[in-house]
């Protein structure tokens, strides 16, 4: 037990501090160039991370799962998988070239994109890495590795822009970095495994296979990253890279509120499986409770985002004309609600064997993403964009309900989000009346006092006091949903 959860620390520490360093440059880039900068810095990174995807070729997740029943393969994966993601990435990296001639970007942005595009191979090759580490129950070594990149992406990110320089020298950093999480993973698995554990054979048929086994893996995640990054390319398309820093602003602020969403519902997944494979009937009351709370945060975030968007907008960017993005993240933070109950029923769906429902949805969206997109943001630009993002996700949650519903028989979503609706209601028109002269960090502390004041209040009612509480607690803790296996209280 300590081990795993050390290990799934050290993942969600990983994944935490990668996202908190590239926003922190992101914020950087808004301080120092300005909105325009900063369209141009997010048009390059959503287009690294989406060829990243197709450079990675679905092989980390095929390589843990097999490593992790045979250690013995360790070499044979780690030489011939590397050896399928540099070719894939180097192919990647000529698409997207042709990718940028095709869209006409200015010189300055075409030239920023191909630059930070060098680091799609040093970053699809350091993901072969970890997922040995991942098999050989390593995952402290995927933190170690990343530890030094995100330093020197942050640190080098404010000397340059200090001292007058610009997003191209931001995005040389950003390629050195990936280079030296690469140069850091290698050395650790060599530590782990042992130079003498590595043999380097070139196995021609064994990535043939190997090839033909992903690609299941691949078109899931290859959907998918097309899909989230829809809406920002056909911005970038049919507006500029001013409106794609507009979009990218409102959403990277929904960022930590769904890395939340997604540590609560990874630590529910093992016990829906387990209640599942056991036939018990206590799988719909698990996955109610998981409704109840992934609410009791989203709602109130919601109102708070509606209420607070521009100042929180000036603060994070401090910079006056970031200020138009507030319409954009007033109609984006209502894509968490649908968001959080997608979480919960994508992963119902998932424990219950229905990965095909799951690709046949995630299809779905993205079509019906490009429509909306072709349409709404041709119309309405940036706003047509945030609006297009909501309507997906309501449409994604449509697609989820009904399957859902027939293995569980009741999804229960009225039931369950009464109580938080109406705290958050309740927080909301108090900080309407006194949002404006309270100030920003005021109004915070105080609509989350109210807000925890009010649902203790009605939680109190709804389950007929402390007694109530505490027998519905004893439920869970048996059930095993309080304790976490990474020994986070839900």
């Amino acid at each position: 037990m300590r081990k795993l959860a050390t290990n799934m620390v050290a993942l969600l520490t990983s994944d935490v501090l990668n996202r908190t360093t590239t926003f922190l440059v992101y914020a950087l880039v808004a301080r120092y160039l300005g909105d325009f900068g900063f369209g141009q810095m997010s048009l390059a990174l959503l287009l690294l991370y989406t060829f990243y995807v197709f450079a990675g070729l679905g092989l980390r997740i095929y390589i843990t799962r097999e490593v992790a029943r045979d250690l013995s393969l360790t070499s044979r994966y780690l030489v011939n998988g590397s050896i399928l993601v540099c070719l894939a990435a180097l192919l990647s990296l000529a698409v997207l070239g042709l990718f940028v001639v095709l869209m006409g970007y200015i010189p300055s942005t075409a030239l920023l994109i191909m630059v930070v595009g060098l680091a799609i191979v040093p970053y699809a090759l350091s993901s072969v890495n970890e997922a040995i580490f991942q098999a050989w129950e390593q995952m402290h070594l995927i933190a170690y590795a990343n530890i030094p990149h995100n330093i020197v992406k942050v640190g080098a990110t404010f000397a340059l822009l200090a001292a007058g320089y610009g997003t191209l020298e931001v995005g040389i950093v950003l390629v050195v970095s990936y280079m030296l999480t690469l140069g850091l993973a290698w050395w650790f698995t060599l530590r782990m495994i042992g130079p003498a554990g590595i043999q380097w054979h070139v196995d021609l048929p064994f990535m043939r296979t190997t090839l033909i086994n992903v690609l299941p893996f691949l078109g899931l995640e290859s959907v998918i990253a097309i899909w989230t990054s829809l809406n920002a390319l056909l911005l970038s398309r049919f507006g500029n890279e001013i409106d794609v820093g507009y979009y990218n602003a409102a959403m990277q602020i929904l960022v930590p509120i769904n890395l939340v969403l997604y540590s609560i519902v990874m630590s529910i997944f093992p016990r829906m499986v387990r209640e599942f494979d056991q036939h018990s009937s206590d799988l719909q009351r698990i996955y109610e409770d998981l409704i109840e709370f992934l609410l009791m945060i989203t709602l109130p975030s919601v109102v708070g985002l509606m209420l607070l968007a521009e100042p929180i907008l000036l603060l994070l960017y401090g910079n006056d004309s970031f200020a138009n993005a507030t319409v954009v993240l007033q109609i984006v933070a209502w894509s968490l609600v649908p968001l959080a109950l997608n979480r919960a029923l994508g992963q119902v769906l998932l424990a219950t064997m229905q990965e095909r429902v799951t690709l046949r949805i995630v299809v779905i969206n993205t079509v019906i993403s490009l429509i909306l997109g072709l349409i709404l943001i041709n119309l309405y630009g940036v706003v047509g964009a945030a609006i297009a993002t909501l309507v997906t996700r309501l449409i994604n949650l449509a697609q989820q309900y009904r399957p859902v519903s027939h293995v569980l028989g009741s999804v229960g979503l009225l039931k369950r989000s009464w109580k938080a609706a109406l705290a958050s209601a309740g927080m909301g028109l108090v900080l309407a009346l006194v949002a404006d002269w309270l100030g920003l960090w005021l109004s915070i502390l105080a609509g989350a006092g109210i807000y925890a004041t009010l649902l203790s209040l009605i939680m109190l009612w709804s389950y007929g006091g402390i007694k109530g509480i505490q027998t519905h607690y004893h439920y869970l803790q048996k059930r095993g949903i309080t304790s976490a296996p990474s020994g986070q209280t839900l």
